[in-house]
């Protein structure tokens, strides 16, 4: 019996199996077959999760590559979106030269790819879904029918994260300065930071920095100009509420040409603690510096680092003539002269004077003082709030103590914090008899803080320069 009579051959044994083995290979020519993969990196190439993307807003971060492994032409037909959320979902197509392919149909030719990018663009909130259909040519392992899955959530906006606070400004020279503040947001994408070359504006984005940011370094300012900033935390929702607006008013700037008064550096309205950087010596013998007071305050005068023949003078000014109201030589106190007086409304003039040829450099720190130097003249902070009250003013040599007076309506633990002062400063918390009742003295420049628990009554805060050699401002709050 033969079983395969059909294979017997007269010819060559050969030649069959050559036929044969040609008429297959030629059929596998033939073959188109799709790849498919995406760029989420996850396991499975048919499905990709898009991050989650506030309403109204849209991602594109993946993409599906589908390549054609054959040896002819891919043909892809009907590709479309659909699924229940499928109005969420939207699809490019391009070729490798980054061309965009118009659809729903697909040529792919044999060892080229073509990329599919879906758009997520969530119309509500929760999760979406929808998938892309299309058929193939490719009539292997189940490929001639093709789903990819789009999945996504829709997420409603953030809050905006918290501003920012603390806001202290620095000059690093006369062209640079240092601006910190307190972080106190923790959900935002960043900070941004704005400046004006007046207090209303308008304010400019000059930075974009990263979330957690506590400071920036500004380069290239010019001397004897005022700039104002602002910093404001951002996310998706937007711009946090803005730091308040700070200024460099109150940042030491290399003073020059200063040497008369008609060309004293112009201070302005003094609502906070400024600072200069110079000197007096056999060719520059005096520096003027002018500011205004708006009602009765006492200002604190101070210059550190003087040599032992310089001094300070404070003049009241009316038009162009300067009164002489007091003054204040190095000696008593080597290193710096202090001036400490209460002042009505009105136009003063400082002035800077070497009295002999040697020269000195010296930094003169100027600063109202809105906290009073006893308990009955103390700044009356009010009650105590969940959030806290903070209030900048300076301690040193011209202002050796400043006293805070806060009530409590009934038994509340209470919060004090002393940050942002460049020389040591201490801190005291007081009965409203004046005992102490507890007290932080850090050494150096390490924050001074105070928690304790109190009853109903009056308290006073006393803040204090530990063995002063020169003025700093400082920044107090006081919450629950």
């Amino acid at each position: 019996m033969r079983l395969f009579p059909r294979r017997r051959r007269t010819s060559s044994p050969a030649a069959p199996a050559t036929s044969f083995i040609e008429t297959l290979e030629s059929r596998r020519l033939l073959s188109a077959e799709i790849t498919i993969t995406d760029a989420s990196g996850d396991a499975n190439d048919k499905s990709v999760r898009i991050a989650d993307t506030l309403v109204g807003s849209q991602r594109d971060q993946h993409f599906f590559t589908l390549k054609n492994d054959g040896d002819t032409d891919l043909e892809i037909t009907g590709m479309d979106i659909a699924g229940v959320n499928a109005g969420d979902f939207t699809i490019e197509t391009y070729n490798e030269g980054e061309q965009l392919l118009p659809g729903p149909n697909f040529t792919v030719a044999a060892g080229a790819s073509i990329f599919v990018f879906p758009t997520f663009k969530p119309t509500v909130a929760g999760e979406r879904a929808a998938t892309v259909t299309f058929a193939t040519n490719d009539a292997t392992d189940g490929e001639d029918a093709i789903t990819l899955t789009l999945l996504g959530k829709g997420t409603t906006p953030p809050p905006t994260p918290t501003a920012p606070s603390n806001v202290l400004v620095e000059a690093v020279s006369s062209s640079r300065i240092s601006i910190s503040w307190t972080d106190n947001a923790n959900s935002e994408d960043g900070y941004h930071v704005y400046r004006a070359s007046a207090a209303n504006g308008p304010y400019s984005l000059i930075a974009t920095l990263d979330a957690n940011a506590n400071g920036y370094i500004k380069d290239g300012l010019k001397a004897f100009t005022t700039y104002y900033f602002r910093v404001a935390a951002f996310n998706e929702a937007g711009d946090s509420g803005t730091s308040q607006d700070f200024d460099t008013t109150d940042a030491p700037v290399e003073a020059k040409s200063n040497n008369t008064i008609g060309t004293a550096v112009n201070m302005n309205t003094l609502t906070a603690a400024r600072a200069f950087n110079d000197f007096v010596g056999s060719t520059d013998t005096r520096d003027y510096y002018k500011f205004k007071v708006t009602a009765t305050t006492t200002v604190g005068i101070s210059a550190s680092g003087l040599g032992d023949t310089a001094g300070l003078t404070l003049y009241k000014l009316a038009g162009t003539k300067a009164t002489a109201i007091t003054s204040d030589r190095e000696g008593a106190d080597p290193g710096f002269a202090v001036i400490n007086k209460r002042l009505t409304a009105g136009t003063y003039l400082i002035r800077v004077a070497n009295y002999q040829d040697s020269e000195t450099n010296y930094r003169l720190f100027v600063a109202p003082d809105a906290a009073g130097a006893t308990r009955t003249a103390a700044r009356d902070l009010g009650v105590p709030a969940a959030t806290a009250k903070a209030v900048r003013d300076a301690s040193g040599v011209s202002d050796t103590d400043d006293f805070y007076k806060f009530t409590l309506n009934g038994t509340r633990t209470v919060k004090i914090n002393l940050t942002q002062f460049k020389a040591d400063c201490d801190l005291e918390l007081l009965d409203s008899t004046g005992a102490k009742i507890d007290a932080s003295e850090e050494e150096d420049l390490t924050a001074e803080t105070l928690t304790k628990r109190l009853v109903k009554g009056t308290y006073y805060i006393r803040v204090f320069a530990f063995e002063p050699v020169t003025d700093t401002s400082y920044r107090l709050s006081l919450g629950l």
